[in-house]
């Protein structure tokens, strides 16, 4: 399930709808208050937004305005890499400790919950939202309360006891019912929204539905569950906020897994086919793979097998390339079922294969369990799957070494075909290269005369690539040939010639080079870079996305990260 941090952010600063023009001279002219206004309106751009934001911190230094240097870190706080995030709050709080604020330090420690969250440090994460809530008690901020122990029940009811996450919850709804909550809301807003106060205390009354929802899924009482979504689904027809999209996914999503632990197969389906339409595989990569996962558990349960499998692969494949190791929570579903199915078609290398996975995925949920539940790790029959592991590869070597005897001599005389064979067409291949190369040089010779570039013109341009190498500049996610140039003092043609020729590849390839060696040296020497998601490791290297990121180094190394990190792990212990 999905985070409520951008509902929380909303309460505290509405969305600004006026258009501002985005220049220094009228970012210097404009107001405070117009300034997080724009930020609002520039949320998702992260150049932008941090322009403005770095014209409100500089603005409060200067006035030595510790609250509102305060807003500045924390909006820079929302738009960098997940441990850039966690300095600017480290700053927050450094700067506001000894404060009588009502809103910092403790959104400096929301901040670090949710970053940390991110890095999969689940312990961190709890130990923040606990100060966090003590400090929003203190200084009486409902809001922020609210919002703290919605963090918490969705992480105890997931990792810990489902039945403390319930407790929370009854005093989360009790909260977010007194009517003090409504007039902190109405409080909250800018001046000029307060007509849509209502849609913000009913974003708070449906996040409190879909606790209950997930409170009640985890404790596997499925009719209650059922019961809190008739009512969110009510709830929702009311509501006609920005987020109700995301709320409409998140109830189909839940709908779909109760109807799945109530036997409504058909239903269960159907819903999951309406997520595939509306969801974007590459930014809600976690939300398909457990769609795949129940709506091939759904047709297994309906004896189409063929069906089924197709999608429990579907969801398998997307787990080997996430590698978020907070979203494993039905992984243990997925690889238990795809075990007992390969086990059923006395299929060894399929029972092998996922017996590994059940036994990966178990050590990662006892690190979890260890901090919330440590007596739930004693369900995990550990040694009782290595030594049945153990027994099917045994087997199989057997079996494998019986075929070998009875096919060696063939097999050698087919590898020796293969290599007379394969040493003629890679002559060939070799004697064609050789000659489209001579061609190519003389090509280039004869293009180069016309357009030499001089030799001190070239010693610039490697001296510059040899600083921009040293500094790490290439981690940059903004970065292009163009801008490169212009930094450099040359135009783009010659620098791009000068890559081709003295690094022999283009300037894409260049840079993916590095990126791809930074984050190879960083998770060889970093265990604990190794903890974080794809994602996060991805955006640290200068890319905008997991999926890109993964490309690049499968392009460069022939694995993924994921593999690359896992068997990293595993020569460790």
């Amino acid at each position: 399930m999905k985070n409520l941090l951008i509902a929380f952010f909303s309460i505290l600063c509405f969305l600004s709808s006026s258009a501002q023009e985005l220049s220094q001279e009228s970012l210097d002219t404009m107001e405070d208050e117009e300034l997080l206004a724009l930020f609002d309106k520039f949320y998702g751009d992260s150049v932008k937004a941090e322009q403005v934001a770095r014209v409100y911190l500089n603005r409060a230094r200067q006035r030595k305005d510790t609250i509102k240097m305060a807003r500045g870190y924390d909006r820079l706080a929302r738009i960098f890499s997940f441990r850039k995030n966690i300095s600017f709050a480290d700053s927050i709080i450094s700067i506001t400790t000894s404060s009588d604020h009502i809103t910092y330090p403790t959104l400096g420690y929301i901040i670090k919950a949710f970053e940390y969250s991110n890095l999969a440090d689940l312990q961190r994460e709890y130990e923040n939202l606990l100060i966090a809530y003590d400090l929003s008690k203190e200084k009486g901020n409902l809001i922020q309360q609210a919002y703290i122990l919605y963090r918490m029940i969705f992480t105890q009811a997931k990792w810990g006891n489902a039945e403390s996450a319930l407790n929370l919850q009854f005093k989360r709804n009790k909260l977010i019912n007194a009517p003090e909550f409504l007039n902190e809301i109405r409080k909250s807003v800018r001046p000029g929204q307060l007509s849509n106060v209502e849609n913000l205390y009913k974003e708070e009354k449906i996040s409190s539905l879909e606790c209950y929802v997930f409170c009640y899924l985890n404790l596997k009482k499925y009719d209650s569950a059922y019961f809190y979504i008739n009512r969110l689904r009510k709830e929702l027809q009311e509501y006609d906020g920005y987020l109700k999209k995301y709320h409409q996914d998140w109830l189909v999503e839940a709908s779909m897994e109760v109807d799945y632990f109530l036997g409504n197969y058909f239903n269960s389906i159907k819903a999951a086919d309406s997520l595939l339409i509306r969801l974007d595989s590459v930014s809600n990569q976690i939300e398909i793979k457990n769609i795949y996962l129940f709506k091939g558990l759904s047709y297994m349960k309906l004896k189409n097998d063929k069906l089924g499998l197709r999608f429990l692969l579907k969801s398998d494949s997307i787990y080997e390339i996430s590698n978020d190791y907070l979203n494993h929570h039905y992984d243990r579903l997925l690889f238990d079922h795809l075990y007992e199915y390969y086990s059923e078609k006395k299929f060894t290398e399929g029972r092998i294969l996922y017996l590994d996975k059940i036994l990966f995925i178990d050590s990662l949920l006892k690190i979890n369990y260890q901090y919330f539940e440590p007596e739930h790790i004693q369900k995990f029959k550990t040694p009782l799957l290595i030594k049945e592991k153990e027994f099917l590869i045994s087997g199989l070597k057997k079996k494998n070494k019986r075929f070998k005897d009875a096919s060696l001599f063939g097999l050698l005389i087919l590898i020796f075909s293969l290599f007379l064979l394969g040493y003629y067409f890679n002559r060939q291949l070799i004697f064609k290269k050789r000659f489209e190369s001579l061609l190519q040089n003389m090509d280039n010779s004869g293009k180069n005369n016309k357009t030499e570039i001089s030799p001190q013109v070239v010693d610039e341009i490697l001296h510059s690539l040899k600083a921009f190498e040293k500094k790490q500049q290439f981690l940059s996610n903004s970065l292009s040939l163009q801008d490169l140039a212009k930094k450099f003092n040359t135009n783009s043609n010659y620098l791009s010639r000068v890559i081709n020729l003295k690094m022999e590849k283009n300037f894409s390839q260049y840079i993916h080079d590095l990126r791809i060696e930074y984050s190879m040296n960083e998770l060889m020497s970093n265990s604990k870079f190794r903890n974080y998601t794809i994602k996060a490791i991805a955006e640290d290297c200068g890319y905008t996305n997991a999926e890109s990121y993964s490309r690049a180094f499968y392009k460069k190394n022939g694995i993924y990260p994921s593999y690359y990190i896992k068997k990293l792990n595993q020569t460790e212990t």
